[in-house]
């Protein structure tokens, strides 16, 4: 193996409250203010807010109050009038800071009320062309609210995200104080993607601390964002300039704990040849925020790369791998999001008897909470520090079978990543990001608690398990809380583990979902009743698969195969548990 390293630096009333929370703007507005003097400052924007407040909430009161569908129409367009001329207001006297957003928020309620107007006539028209420009101009409206609910005490937020019933948006509409916080807790409904306990993105998802970023069309670069900062998600597609030609796409998420919510999307690009000039490759890296703005967009050589093949974002720096299948080489970055550094490189050959190294060409991006990088190097595990050099390197435990590893992310810990022994294996080893030490080996899909810490193991008892089939560890401790024996498990028909969530695992066998206690093995009160008039094809709903800082992923399944990804449940506060997730159910 040769290595080159470089550091370089209803109801009428329930249908119009609906469509005027849902579809006029995408969120309900709560409060508002009025302009008492043309200069900017913060007291003149809350004033605004303030007088204009109480007109708002009785004309909608009275719009959603009726059983006349077109009267309450007309009630609300009035409503929705008011509230455009007090953004006009409120765009002369806004501070600095926050003028563009409120003046973007005042085109976008001058296009409410037309969209309105229209719906006194054709309410399903006017609904969708309400919709289109909420969404058009959902950050800036976002951005609003936060600043109203942040600096104008007393008044709260200006809107509220779209909650799951007509009852959640009455209250938030009879609510001045509520924040978008308060309303951010809800499951969204996803269209199912595919997944495996085991597979972190799976080419289709892709996990950080705060964010989660679903692949809808990978060729066309589109992405649907759920971040902590926003509680409506957000559709993001890449431009593409007239001069490339985009070659392959990589995406990834920001990794780093605490940092504000990210997308990164990472391309090779080839520029087209100009006149004699002929045409090179480049990588150009794009972030965005939760909001769906461009945070930063630059780019840098390819260094050789024919195929870029994974990337992550840690902080401000993009951490990219890619491929040259001419060369048998991997090549490995770290560079500046904002400027195009290059921070560290590394290229790796690999060893031409190494028969399966073509499957390294989807690279899992394993970063640490300290921002640690394990790089597969030829056969060879290196760790390696935010600035480039070499702090571990490891050599797996292999044997002649198990040739052409892969080192993967150990979804929702920050401390392990688990390494496949091999494509034609599933045999699975623990190991340590910051020291690259073994935690277990041989196992079978491991599952990690981000809530209480505990690992999930299964030994293989072909590799030392002997009568061990499932072992809780306390990874604070290292203490071994429950073990349970290869009979044990055997006697219970196919024990399939879904899920490790909030010091409980939910399991499959053959009698159905099961609910237990990771500490002692106990059976759940959560645990869904038996129920024989059910069919036994029906999935069951709503079990945690993986979860971050501020989300859980839901999954279904009827036991036939691993769960697919159906919902998301978001907090921006975090600390979520089991009390606050729909029970599963079929």
């Amino acid at each position: 193996m040769a290595m080159e390293i470089e550091s370089t630096g209803a109801t009428h009333s329930g249908a119009i409250r609906r469509a005027f929370a849902l579809g006029l703007v995408g969120t309900t507005l709560l409060a508002t203010l009025t302009a008492c003097s043309p200069s900017r400052s913060l007291e003149a924007y809350c004033s605004v807010i303030e007088e204009h407040k109480e007109r708002y909430i009785n004309a909608m009161a009275a719009a959603t109050g009726g059983e006349d569908l077109i009267g309450g129409i007309m009630q609300a367009v009035s409503a929705i009038g008011d509230i455009g001329q007090m953004w006009k207001e409120a765009a002369k006297v806004a501070p600095e800071e926050i003028s563009a957003d409120v003046e973007a928020t005042a085109a976008a309620w001058d296009a409410q009320l037309k969209a309105a107007e229209k719906a006194a006539s054709d309410p399903l028209a006017g609904l969708t062309a309400g919709l289109m420009s909420g969404i058009t101009n959902a950050a800036a409206i976002s951005r609003v609210d936060q600043y109203t609910a942040a600096n104008c005490p007393g008044i709260g937020a200006a809107f509220v995200a779209v909650g799951d019933s007509e009852d959640d948006l009455a209250a938030a509409s009879d609510d001045g104080e509520t924040s978008p916080a308060a309303v951010f807790p809800r499951v969204d409904e996803l269209e199912a993607f595919r997944w495996s306990p085991f597979e972190y993105d799976d080419g289709d998802i892709f996990m950080g601390p705060r964010t989660v970023a679903l692949i809808e069309k990978a060729r066309e670069g589109i992405v649907q964002v759920y971040g902590a900062e926003n509680p409506l998600p957000v559709t993001v597609s890449p431009p593409v300039d007239a001069d490339r030609e985009v070659l392959g796409r990589a995406f990834g998420v920001q990794q780093r704990p605490g940092a504000d919510s990210a997308l990164i999307v990472t391309s090779m690009e080839r520029k087209r040849s100009t006149g004699l000039q002929a045409g090179e490759q480049v990588v150009t890296m794009r972030v965005y925020d939760d909001s769906g703005t461009t945070v930063s967009d630059a780019w840098v050589s390819a260094f050789g790369g024919e195929q870029i093949s994974g990337t992550a974002l840690f902080g401000d720096t993009v951490h990219i791998a890619m491929s040259d299948e001419s060369t048998r080489e991997d090549i490995f970055l770290a560079v500046s999001a904002s400027s195009g550094d290059v921070i560290w490189q590394m290229i790796c050959s690999v060893p031409l008897g190494n028969y399966f190294w073509f499957s390294r060409a989807t690279h899992h991006v394993i970063l640490g909470a300290d921002g640690t990088r394990v790089v597969e190097c030829g056969d060879d595990l290196i760790g390696v520090a935010p600035n480039g050099d070499q702090i571990w390197s490891y050599t797996p435990e292999r044997s002649q079978l198990t040739t052409g590893g892969t080192a993967r992310v150990l979804p929702g810990d920050a401390e392990r990543f688990a390494y496949d022994q091999s494509a034609a294996s599933s045999q699975v080893d623990v190991y340590d990001i910051s020291t690259g030490e073994p935690v277990a080996l041989g196992l079978l899909e491991p599952l990690y608690d981000p809530v209480s810490g505990l690992l999930l193991t299964r030994p293989d008892g072909q590799r030392g398990g002997g009568d061990e089939s499932l072992r809780v560890t306390d990874t604070a401790t290292g203490e071994v809380l429950l073990r349970v024996s290869t009979s044990q498990v055997e006697a219970l028909q196919g024990l399939t583990p879904l899920g490790a969530f909030d010091e409980r695992l939910w399991f499959y066998t053959k009698d159905g979902l099961e609910i237990v206690s990771l500490r002692t093995g106990e059976s759940d009160s959560l645990t869904p009743a038996r129920d024989a008039s059910v069919p036994h094809y029906e999935p069951y709903r709503n079990i945690p698969l993986v979860s971050g800082e501020t989300w859980v992923l839901l999954g279904q399944t009827n036991g036939g195969s691993y769960p697919r990804v159906s919902g998301i449940y978001r907090d921006p506060a975090g600390a979520i548990t089991t009390a606050d997730l729909p029970p599963a159910t079929r």
